[in-house]
């Protein structure tokens, strides 16, 4: 899922944790990954090549699909449905937060 979205090939990790919210119209799941290898500079080369936003020392990504909000909007290979999805890499850092809404 995570490649599929971000187009990003990505080290070894595990879920260490995740947090399900619901509410009445959207939910959102929080997921924290842990690299099994503090990811090296190649690896955050490789997401200033892909556009990641950059500040305060991590890496940050957003992707919108499927809900109409976002002209042109291009639906991940092998993802349906309408999401936000947005995901935090802080470079030094083994831990990787990624954040998925359902609209």
């Amino acid at each position: 899922m995570i490649e599929n979205i971000t187009e990003v090939k990505m080290p070894k990790y595990n879920v260490i944790e995740r947090n399900l919210r619901g509410g009445l119209r959207d939910h959102y799941d929080t997921f924290i990954l842990e690299f099994k290898e503090t990811p090296d500079n190649a690896f955050f080369q490789t997401l200033r090549d892909k556009g990641f936003d950059y500040y305060d020392g991590c890496y940050h990504f957003q992707r919108n699909w499927g809900s109409g909000l976002v002209k042109d909007e291009a639906v991940p290979k092998g993802e349906k449905g309408n999401y936000d999805y947005s995901m935090t890499i802080c470079e030094g850092e083994k831990t990787v937060t990624v954040r998925v809404m359902e609209l």
